[in-house]
């Protein structure tokens, strides 16, 4: 329907069932609206499976006494619609003439044939009609519109009664025109003497729209029309207004105009007075009005809808008058409209067409496909109909037994039997009645031996009966049984109970327990507590050993099995038996199916021995290897002419290896299409240059993948396949289940029972109840990762080399795809989620596209990997580098590791021009975090040149004056030091003077006593220096330290005008941005206000002519419709398509774009 939303999502076919909004996700107007439809269409369903097409006796819109037409309800096809009239009604049509859904119905014929009936279906509503629709707390905004059921009486030929709704009838419920859409091919739009031809074709785009066909108006019969009236609107005519709207607020350059009313609006569909009904009026400019000055009720047209054209289609004389944007052309019984954006054709030839005919094309400007059709056939309007009752002369006919019921059925749960229709087939039986409560009344008198009965559809049951009687007598005697059922929904075995312990009496006696159990054939029998001797068993029927030898060695090898079996009446029997005859034949597996598989599939072993191969070749060959792991390497990498030959010869040779290794025909041929696609697409051969090299090493890495690619698949379908439940074999009765396993020995004839055991042979039948017990929550993501595998998106075709590998690494899944290993998985998930093992497991795959280096390592350290090396991709040595990095790892395992990288590995930087464009994994680590830390994507903020020349100056200045000092105290130390050391070698040389002339000194005591106080003088001003030069080197220590305190303050003050300027950065970037907008807002105002011969130039008679026409700036030039440009350079004399090329220059200026 029409309405301001972005697009119709309800696809019925999908049998949706809700719409669920995700945590944090956007709302939508189409997931709103796709709920809605939801809901009405298991309304509508509910309402057809229940009700069908009648009027219920309750409220109904017939009265049967008359009968004559009243205001109440009626379904139609299972919609539910209420028949409203406008004033009192007494007549019995006196309502048809007064419906408040079908204003102005045109008068019923008072001579002829009719048959009357309902038309349910639905229309938009907005607030133009309802204001109540706009909450005017939020001044009046429009939030949503309605669809109103519309439930009107219409009346046709009696004749064409029986072909309402049908397609190919006079009165079809939709029309089936089909439309497909194509988008538009530039080379068929552009003139090929134009330059700029190409440039034009490139700046192509197409906006984000719903875009509406609709068929307006149909004049004549839906299926062989005179004309009819279509428009179309990429705003799926949502923009309407008052019709009194001031047309510069509503009006749009090359727009036409619908003046429409409610009434109008009411007139949609199929009237068998075609030309008596009420129609809307267009328009080419709100100021000059429509076609129609005033509507058919009278007074003013209330609304307008802008449409972007609109076309007139006569079929009778193959005319088409259009207006507005785009074109129409017809050809035969096919309407072609033609943009800028798609060409679209509907297929009218033989198909119906109904007033209010839509079709929706969905366009979006970063879709795979831009521009698609919502459906062939048209999206509405539906109509629903409901025959009520047939009209002679202007008079309401008899109703009929099937009319009466249909005009007045009751609810379900007061459904009479004189409201069910019957079929009289058997006239002997039942007389004449035409429903169930007359057929039942007749039956009164019959007996079931008067009925026939035909027992050849099922002789197992009746015999040869012939009569109803016999035949019931028959199915008292029939036992109806549940062992199919049993036998294929349930697992067999011991279903509870059944314990077998060893019993002191007897030599071998057995006491087994009460339970139920349940045979490979699906027989359930009650096992009653019991006491067996299996001595007797050894003598009888049950013993299924061939002779007492057999039974000894079976017994010494532990394979003597206690069984029951299910026997004529439920009774149980005991059995002793191998393992062998009592569990019966295999239940296949999913491990043994597999297994079946992979023998007749079996691996493809990709790696073969490069040790043999010269350096050369295997460096060559890492190349592809490396290549067909990481696709923009191989985008970025070369093969010279030697390692061409090298890498066509190794592909060559594992192509036609792994063809001759593939045992399926149809996988050989998949496998050489593929091969084919990658050559048809690549081509090296018809480059040259550096664009041949590189087309090669792309080919090779495509073939290598292709190859890993196709055995992945050969796998994926053993596993789906193998995922496929088989059914298991029943056996040979009797159908024995195993309890336990017996031990002991023989003496002569005689069985000694030692031990028995209820685990090494025993049957427990699996009960889904139990399965659901464990499995439940992993259930889901189980079935997520199966879905995952087995049905991938289907590939389009073609080779998209930066498609990712996701496809299954063969010899990985052989690995994992052992008991032991389901095992160990199993164990390990019990073990998560009892919370005894938490899982630790941890890949990822970081996304490093256009970073820069500090950032992607960032990126990657953040992650707990760390870059070992870092390598340009335009390096012909790259590959090599990237093998010098790499350490335990082989090339083609990287092929299939899809580039998911664990915490601790290790990764060669791939960059192209500053940025990183891939890594290549080189070392393998352990798995895990180190350490937690966030990857970084900001960059530091940078002082201007001017300040870090200053703080390095200031920093060389202090780093001086610590230095001065730092020498002038070491000066000071050396100087003392030297100084002590002087006078300590002349003390010592006086003192052994002294010694040596002591009988001297004596002599001379009194004479030396001077010199020895004059000494002692000296020394104490010695030490006096000493002391001085202390404090000296104790003020310069001091003095350090302030020095150094000092160059800290000033490291503050730096750090401070790094943050002042980090601020004024942001500022100034700030205050530039505002002037970039300020200043292309005024360019862009500049720009539109240039007059229109800076683009035109010298095409002086066409600027004249579009000054005439009121455009005399750029921007009126380049917003012309392509409708009114063709006038203007029409009275100018110029071309059409230099007209255009000059408007794409002046769209070109408007975006500031070079020319």
């Amino acid at each position: 329907m029409k309405g301001n939303i972005s697009r119709d999502s309800h696809r019925p076919g999908k049998r949706y069932s809700g719409v669920f909004q995700v945590q944090g996700g956007m709302v939508t107007d189409a997931d709103l609206g796709e709920q809605a439809r939801i809901a009405r269409g298991r309304t509508d369903g509910l309402g057809h499976d229940v009700a069908g097409s009648g009027v219920p006796v309750d409220g109904g819109a017939v009265e049967l006494d008359g009968p004559r037409l009243v205001p109440g309800v009626v379904y139609a096809q299972g919609r539910r619609g209420e028949v409203q009239a406008a004033g009192e009604v007494s007549g019995p049509l006196e309502l048809y003439g007064v419906q408040v859904d079908f204003p102005h119905a045109p008068p019923m014929p008072e001579d002829g044939e009719h048959i009357v009936y309902a038309d349910i279906w639905d229309r938009m509503v907005s607030q133009l009609e309802e204001p109540l629709l706009s909450d005017p707390g939020l001044h009046g905004a429009e939030t949503a519109f309605r669809a109103r059921t519309m439930a009107q009486v219409k009346f046709a030929p009696l004749d064409q009664a029986d072909a309402l709704g049908q397609p190919d009838g006079p009165i079809p419920d939709i029309g089936t025109g089909e439309m497909t859409v194509t988008p538009a091919d530039p080379e068929t739009i552009a003139d090929e003497c134009d330059p700029c031809a190409d440039t034009v074709a490139a700046e192509q785009s197409v906006a984000n729209a719903l875009f509406r066909i609709e068929v307006v108006h149909v004049f004549g019969d839906p299926q062989h029309p005179d004309s009819i009236r279509i428009a179309w609107s990429a705003e799926n005519a949502a923009a309407i207004a008052p019709a009194t709207v001031n047309s510069e607020d509503f009006g749009r350059a090359g727009a036409v105009y619908e003046f429409y009313s409610t009434v109008t609006e009411c007139h949609l569909g199929v009237h068998e007075q075609n030309g008596a009904m009420a129609r809307s009026s267009f328009a080419t400019s709100l100021t000059e009005g429509p076609e129609d000055p005033a509507p058919p009720e009278g007074g003013d047209w209330p609304f307008v809808r802008r449409w972007d054209g609109m076309a007139v289609i006569d079929f009778a004389n193959g005319n088409v008058e259009d207006e507005g944007n785009g074109t129409v052309s017809l050809s035969g019984g096919t309407v072609r409209l033609t943009n800028d954006i798609f060409s679209a054709e509907i297929d009218f030839d033989g198909r119906a067409i109904v007033a209010g005919d839509y079709w929706l094309i969905e366009l979006r400007r970063f879709a795979d496909e831009p521009v698609r059709a919502v459906q062939a056939l048209p999206v509405g309007i539906r109509h629903s109909y409901c025959p009520l009752f047939r009209v002679t002369d202007g008079a309401i006919e008899p109703l009929t037994d099937p009319e009466t019921r249909r005009l007045s059925f009751p609810a379900l749960a007061n459904l009479p039997a004189t409201h069910v229709g019957f079929v009289n087939s058997c006239p002997t039986l039942y007389d004449t009645a035409e429903n169930m409560q007359e057929a039942l009344d007749n039956l009164c008198s019959i007996e079931a031996a008067d009925i026939a009965f035909d027992p050849s559809g099922c002789p197992r049951l009746y015999d040869e009966v012939d009569n109803v009687q016999d035949a019931l007598t028959n199915l008292c005697r029939v036992d109806f049984g549940n062992e199919r059922l049993l036998r294929h929904l349930h697992d067999w075995g011991v279903v509870c109970g059944v314990i077998p312990r060893r019993a002191t009496q007897g030599p071998a006696m057995v006491a087994i327990s009460g339970g139920v159990i349940l045979d490979r054939s699906g027989m359930l029998g009650d096992v009653r507590a019991q006491t067996v001797e299996l001595n007797e068993i050894l003598r009888g029927d049950s013993f299924h050993f061939d002779g007492v030898e057999a039974f000894q060695r079976a017994l010494r090898q532990r394979d003597v099995c206690l069984a029951l079996s299910i026997g004529e009446g439920g009774v149980i029997r005991t059995h002793l038996a191998p393992r062998s005859r009592a569990f019966g034949p295999s239940d296949p597996t999913f491990m043994s199916v597999l297994a079946q598989c992979r023998q007749t599939r079996p691996p493809f072993d990709i790696k073969d021995d490069l040790t043999s191969r010269s350096e050369a070749e295997r460096a060559t060959l890492d190349k592809v290897f490396y290549g067909a792991a990481y696709s923009r390497m191989a985008a970025t990498q070369r093969l010279n002419s030697r390692e061409q030959q090298i890498a066509r010869a190794y592909n060559n040779d594992l192509v036609e290896r792994y063809r001759s290794h593939l045992n399926d025909e149809a996988e050989a041929a998949q496998f050489d299409r593929k091969i084919a696609a990658i050559d048809e697409q690549i081509r090296p051969e018809e480059a040259d240059g550096e664009v041949r090299e590189t087309r090669f090493m792309m080919r090779e890495a495509l073939v290598y993948r292709a190859v890993q690619e196709t055995e992945a698949e050969r796998l994926r379908r053993c596993l789906c396949d193998a995922l496929i439940p088989r059914c298991p074999e029943t056996g040979e009765p009797p159908y024995l289940v195993p309890i336990a396993c017996v031990e002991g020995a023989m003496e002569g004839n005689t069985f000694l029972l030692s031990d028995i055991c209820v685990w090494c042979c025993r049957k427990q039948a699996m009960s889904w109840r139990m399965v659901q017990y464990y499995i439940s929550e992993t259930r889901d993501r189980f079935a997520g990762q199966l879905r995952e595998l087995c049905c991938p998106e289907e590939d389009a075709g073609g080779v998209d080399f930066e498609r990712p590998n996701d496809f299954v690494a063969v010899a990985e899944l052989d690995r994992r795809l052992t008991p032991e290993r389901a095992w160990r998985d199993v164990e390990r998930g019990a073990r998560i989620l009892t919370g005894r093992n938490p899982p630790s497991d941890y890949a990822v795959q970081p996304d490093i596209g256009n970073l820069g280096l500090d950032q992607a390592r960032a990126e990657l350290a953040g992650n707990g990997i760390e870059v070992a090396e870092t390598i340009d991709a335009g390096d012909a040595d790259a590959i090599a580098k990237i093998r010098g990095a790499t350490v335990g790892l082989d090339a083609r395992d990287l092929v299939a590791d899809r580039g998911e990288l664990m915490p601790g590995d290790k990764v060669a930087l791939i960059m192209q021009a500053g940025v990183a464009i891939d890594y290549v994994k080189v070392e393998t680590g352990g798995g895990k975090f180190i350490f937690e830390r966030p990857a970084a994507r900001g960059a530091d903020v940078t002082l201007s040149e001017e300040v870090l020349a200053q703080a390095i100056a200031l920093d060389e200045r202090l780093s001086g004056r610590i230095a001065e000092a730092e020498t002038a105290a070491s000066g000071l130390e050396s100087e003392w030091t030297a100084v002590s050391a002087r006078r300590h070698e002349e003390l010592a040389a006086l003192t052994a003077e002294a010694e040596r002339g002591l009988d001297a000194v004596r002599t001379e005591h009194a004479a030396l006593s001077g010199q020895v106080e004059a000494l002692r003088g000296e020394l104490q001003l010695l030490e006096s220096d000493r002391q001085t030069a202390q404090t000296q080197i104790e003020a310069a220590h001091a003095d350090l330290r302030q020095i150094e305190a000092d160059r800290q303050a000033v490291v503050t003050q730096v750090g401070t005008a790094r943050a002042d300027l980090a601020a004024f950065e942001r500022e100034q970037r700030v205050l530039l941005d505002q002037t970039a907008q300020e200043r292309d807002t005024i360019l862009t105002s500049l720009r539109r206000e240039m007059p229109v011969s800076a683009v035109a130039g010298e095409e002086t008679n066409f600027i004249a002519a579009l000054t005439r026409s009121g455009v005399t700036n750029v921007a009126g030039f380049a917003e012309m419709s392509d409708t009114q440009l063709r006038e203007v350079a029409g009275s100018a004399g110029l071309n059409l398509n230099t007209a255009r090329r000059l408007q794409r220059e002046a769209a070109v200026m408007l975006e500031g774009r070079p020319r």
